[in-house]
């Protein structure tokens, strides 16, 4: 049985980790909306995400120059390694003024 120190702590883990996604998921909404629904890419529009390029467990953010909109497709081979980081931050790095915007 754990201690109520311990059921404290992992209720506050727990309680970090929703307002981590809860932020995640409102700075991936608002990226979509600002950049469009379109993968930077390719240009697909059916269906897009946003892909964090760094991610946090590797010091990445919630910012816009994290974010990238891409398709099934450009996630996919971007989560594999096939598409680098680098190419990814090219990119984001050619939005102009939108790249600091949160």
């Amino acid at each position: 049985m754990l201690s109520q120190t311990d059921q404290d702590n992992i209720e506050q883990e727990v309680s970090l980790r929703v307002i981590e996604n809860l932020t995640r998921e409102k700075a991936a909404s608002r990226a979509k909306k600002l950049l469009g629904q379109r993968c930077e890419l390719c240009g697909y529009s059916k269906y897009v995400d946003a892909y964090f390029i760094t991610p946090k467990s590797k010091g990445g953010t919630n910012s816009l120059n994290n974010i990238i909109i891409l398709c099934p497709n450009h996630h996919k081979e971007s989560s594999l390694g096939l598409i680098s980081e680098e190419q990814l931050l090219s990119i984001v790095g050619k939005r102009g003024s939108l790249k600091n915007f949160f």
